[in-house]
């Protein structure tokens, strides 16, 4: 099953009612959007399913220090260019 297929069914999941909020691990709307948008980069290529679920996991809901805390961990933020390593040169 593909990437986008296993979010769809994540968020479908969730929902009792199409007028519903959807809660996908969180009963906060905010909180359970935001996650199922971070989910929607591993489309892309743009976030890893295993790390956005590991993060998630983490939160305590409705504390928003550790939601901050969480996705501002190194493995969430980007590489800065200087910490990249050319895997090989060009000449």
């Amino acid at each position: 099953m593909s990437i986008r297929r296993w979010i769809l069914l994540a968020a479908w999941l969730g929902t009792a009612a199409p007028s519903q909020a959807i809660d996908f691990a969180f009963q906060d709307p905010q909180y359970s959007f935001q996650s199922l948008r971070a989910l929607g980069y591993a489309v892309s290529g743009g976030a890893d399913i295993g790390e956005v679920l590991h993060t998630v996991r983490r939160i305590t809901e409705g504390d928003d220090e550790s939601w901050f805390r969480e996705w501002n961990t190194p493995w969430m933020l980007p590489m800065k260019p200087s910490r990249l390593k050319p895997s090989r040169t060009l000449a």
